[in-house]
């Protein structure tokens, strides 16, 4: 007890200018400390600041997520556009060797998507598990490829009814007219009715739509009732 008053005694001020510096030194510390309080709470925000921050952070997060979803889709259609080139191409090469018919098939249709399998002209990534007659684009529209006993080879394509039909489906018109001096002509079927005939070169004469004279407003008047509610099949012919 004795060596903390002492302590004590050494601490406080002996005289009175001692003691005028010593609260001058006291006081100096608190403000000081106090100023530093106050700095340091500067740093902190209103909850209107961030409410506006949380705003600014949803408007961005909206905007992104758009931009991703466009971002995605313009993929989707370079790759689908990519597939069914891939697919066209090959028929197209191979056209001469693919006029098989099996009588044993119905409706005088012979599928063709093993024999362009074995020549390695599909992608993998179009099989479709447990299905040799089909393969399926990006979009999970499916396509049956057939030679017919009347002589032709036939594209079947039936849309998957997705958001995206509209669009894939204006996206294969633009990727079939690459063929056009191929294919011999293509129709649309929406809900079991067949709509304007498109003809390639070699079928297209005065009074009928060709691929050659085909407008982007032509393909969308061809594509804009291929909604997911109904039924639409692209038949796409060489002969």
């Amino acid at each position: 007890m004795r060596k903390v008053c002492e302590l004590g005694r050494s601490i406080l001020p002996k005289s009175s200018a001692d003691e005028k510096e010593f609260l001058s030194a006291v006081y100096k510390k608190g403000t000081q400390a106090k100023k530093h309080r106050l700095d340091v709470a500067q740093f902190g925000r209103s909850m209107v600041e961030m409410l506006g921050v949380l705003a600014i952070i949803g408007v961005l997060s909206v905007g992104g997520i758009a931009g991703y979803s466009k971002a995605m889709l313009k993929y989707k259609l370079n790759k689908q556009s990519e597939q069914l080139h891939t697919v066209m191409n090959a028929i197209s090469r191979y056209y001469n060797k693919l006029h098989i018919i099996d009588d044993s098939t119905a409706g005088g249709q012979t599928y063709l998507i093993p024999y362009l399998r074995g020549l390695n002209e599909i992608p993998d990534e179009m099989y479709i598990k447990n299905n040799d007659n089909q393969i399926k684009d990006v979009f999970g529209n499916q396509y049956t490829i057939y030679s017919h006993d009347t002589g032709y080879i036939g594209m079947l394509i039936n849309f998957n009814h997705s958001d995206y039909s509209v669009e894939t489906c204006k996206n294969m018109h633009l990727t079939v007219k690459t063929f056009m001096h191929d294919v011999a002509k293509t129709m649309m079927r929406i809900d079991g009715t067949y709509t304007q005939e498109i003809c390639g070169t070699k079928e297209c004469t005065v009074g009928l739509k060709c691929y050659k004279d085909i407008t982007l407003n032509d393909i969308d008047n061809a594509c804009r009732n291929c909604i997911p509610d109904k039924e639409c099949i692209y038949y796409v012919m060489w002969r």
